[in-house]
């Protein structure tokens, strides 16, 4: 069960115990951060966002813009209708709306507001990641320290345990003492 979930094939060896080994590992903050951001979905859904609202602005500034419409038409069998017509005819038609209370203009600067939304949000995004990031470095940094502080403390325990032993042995202190080193002992290694 255990190779199949890591995705191992069947005949692959695996030596299993009970104890973890520590490796000390560095980690740069840079390369964490720059993973992260590169990593994160919500960047890519947010230049999808920004797309869509730099469309929208456009759509918005359009609708102020003049409309203009041009056509054109040459008859070749002009006698062959029932309506004589001119040879050519050409056509242009602009519309433009003057005057509509201001509407447009709003319209355009909420899409300008939505764009700046977009923005705070990226910048939002980017700073939660960063914390997420530093303050997971801290406590990695903070578990390494605490390791190799633990094994002075195992090391200790186990001075502890070999004196209370002796003790013992020469009869100078009772079993409850030992005991005690003992479970002291492995309260510091199951801690490790």
């Amino acid at each position: 069960a255990l190779k199949s979930e890591m995705g191992m094939k069947e005949d692959t060896v695996l030596v299993i115990s009970d104890k973890m080994k520590y490796h000390l590992n560095t980690i740069a903050l840079d390369s964490s951060l720059k993973d992260a951001y590169a990593s994160q979905p919500i960047f890519g859904i947010l230049e999808q966002k920004r797309i869509m609202v730099r469309q929208n602005y456009n759509v918005k500034r359009s609708e102020m813009l003049p409309k203009v419409i041009a056509w054109g038409e040459y008859g070749f069998f002009r006698e062959e209708l029932p309506i004589i017509q001119p040879p050519v005819m050409l056509g242009i038609q602009v519309k433009m709306n003057l005057f509509n209370g201001l509407k447009n203009i709003n319209e355009m600067k909420a899409a300008k507001h939505l764009e700046m939304e977009v923005d705070y949000a990226e910048d939002y995004a980017r700073n939660q990641i960063k914390l997420w990031v530093n303050k997971s470095y801290i406590s990695i940094l903070n578990s390494q320290s605490k390791y190799q502080e633990m094994q002075a403390v195992i090391a200790m325990a186990e001075e502890n345990l070999r004196v209370n032993e002796k003790r013992f042995t020469e009869g100078l202190t009772p079993s409850l003492d030992v005991l005690d080193a003992r479970l002291l002992l492995e309260g510091e290694l199951v801690e490790e």
